[in-house]
C-alpha cells in the first residue's frame, strides 16, 4: 500500500474541512499541541502503531489524553483515523497538513546554517531580505556547522545559496588547479 497517497489525502480532508469551518487555525494549533507532547514520547508512538490494542481501545486512550485539549474537528478526525485502523500514520499526516498550511498561508521555511549561531537581530535581517524576493513569508531556523568557517549556506525550498568561506576557498583551490604554471 502506498501511505504516501493515503497520507495526503487524509491530510486534504482535514485541512478542507477545517477551511470550510473557519477553523484552520485551531486545527494547526491542536496539531501542534499534539507534536509537542508527543514528540519524544516512544511509549505513544508504540501504542499508536501496535495492532494489539484494538480501536475501541485507543479511542478511549485519545479521549482522555486529547480530548480536553482539542477542538472537536480534531478529535473527530483522531477518532476518524483510529476506526480506519490509521492512526499509526498520524504524525505523517500532521506534516502533509503543516505543508498545505504553509502553502495556503504563502509560508515558506528556510535553514540558514553558519559557522556560529546568529543573534535574532541577524536573522530578522535575513527575513527582511528574503521575503521580498520571495514574494513569502519566510520562517528560519539557524543550523551551526563550524566546518563552513565563515559566511553561510542558506536553503529555501529546492534552492541552495552557499556563500561560506569553505565553498569560497574550495572554487579556488580547483581554479588553481586548472591553472597551468608553465
Amino acid at each position: 500500500m502506498n501511505y504516501s497517497k493515503v497520507n495526503v489525502r487524509y491530510a486534504k480532508a482535514i485541512f478542507l474541512a477545517a477551511l470550510e469551518q473557519q477553523s484552520l487555525e485551531q486545527v494547526f494549533s491542536d496539531f501542534t499541541l499534539i507534536l509537542s507532547i508527543t514528540k519524544d514520547n516512544q511509549e505513544f508512538r508504540f501504542f499508536l502503531n501496535a495492532p494489539i490494542y484494538n480501536p475501541h481501545e485507543k479511542k478511549q486512550f485519545i479521549s482522555q489524553f486529547f480530548k480536553p485539549y482539542i477542538s472537536k474537528l480534531t478529535f473527530d478526525f483522531l477518532n476518524l483515523l483510529t476506526e480506519k485502523r490509521r492512526e499509526n500514520r498520524l504524525f505523517d499526516i500532521i506534516r502533509n497538513f503543516f505543508t498545505l498550511y504553509k502553502q495556503h498561508h504563502n509560508i515558506v521555511d528556510a535553514s540558514l546554517v553558519t559557522a556560529v549561531i546568529l543573534d535574532d537581530n541577524l536573522i530578522h535581517e535575513f527575513k527582511q531580505k528574503l521575503e521580498p524576493v520571495l514574494k513569502k513569508q519566510v520562517n528560519i531556523k539557524n543550523e551551526e556547522n563550524p566546518d563552513i568557517i565563515g559566511g553561510f549556506i542558506l536553503r529555501v525550498e529546492d534552492m541552495e545559496f552557499d556563500g561560506s568561506i569553505k565553498n569560497q576557498l574550495n572554487k579556488i583551490q580547483i581554479n588553481l588547479e586548472k591553472t597551468s604554471m608553465v
